[in-house]
């Protein structure tokens, strides 16, 4: 029987074992997933995740590999209505007061890396379909190549995303709603500097400008227009 096992290797899965690990314990860690992420998907990694990364020793390496955003600028209908820093937000309440943006891809290829050098090996292809809770220990069923087998853990930690199989099992709630507007996203090349947010905000739409690799990339996010919406033909 395994002491604890997480469900989900994203970032916050990862985060979890080395916490787990730096304490001595060697957690088991799956995802459905067939390996790490490809793509720049969430990059935005707030201060409180440094300050955990700080406590394993990592942050100043995780820093280096994204960008610092410290302004953020506010736009309508082309004009800039005002602009503030993020690092006046933090200053003197966190050793990282700006908002670091690190694409996901090279995210989680660092976590994993540091949780090799710890012996903990990530299974990958391995879905989780069912969790069943006893008194002392959780029973789980696990979906591999097509075949289950079944499993005990004395703990379990579920960090497998927005349709978490484990909080749907447990009957733990997801508070929240969802937006009916259609959305467009795009890393792109620009001009803009580096490390600022544009905001741009219209009667029923906004777009928002901000940085995604060190390198220049930028990431482009917004809600088609409504009277464009009934255009968009994804066949």
């Amino acid at each position: 029987m395994n002491d604890v096992t997480v469900i989900g290797a994203g970032p916050t899965g990862m985060s979890c074992a080395l916490g787990l690990a730096a304490r001595g314990l060697v957690p088991r860690i799956v995802d459905a997933r067939p390996g790490p992420v490809q793509q720049s998907r969430a990059m935005g990694v707030q201060a409180r995740t440094l300050e955990l990364y700080r406590m394993f020793g990592i942050a100043d390496e995780a820093v280096a590999l994204g960008t610092r955003v410290r302004r953020v600028h506010v736009m309508s209908r082309g004009d800039e209505l005002t602009t503030f820093s993020l690092g006046d937000m933090g200053q003197g309440i966190s050793p990282f007061p700006y908002l670091l943006t690190l694409a996901q891809d090279v995210h989680e290829a660092f976590l994993l890396q540091k949780l090799e050098a710890l012996g903990v090996q990530v299974e990958w292809g391995v879905r989780c379909t069912a969790v069943r809770p006893r008194a002392d220990a959780v029973t789980l069923t696990l979906e591999r190549d097509g075949h289950e087998t079944t499993e005990e853990t004395r703990w379990l930690v579920g960090c497998d995303g927005g349709h978490s199989v484990v909080r749907q099992q447990l009957g733990i709630g997801f508070p929240g709603g969802t937006n009916e507007g259609l959305f467009y996203v795009a890393d792109v090349d620009t001009d803009r500097p580096s490390d600022e947010v544009w905001a741009s905000f219209g009667e029923h739409s906004f777009a928002l400008l901000f940085p995604v690799r060190t390198q220049g990339t930028q990431r482009i996010i917004g809600m088609v227009p409504p009277e464009l919406d009934a255009d968009v033909d994804f066949d």
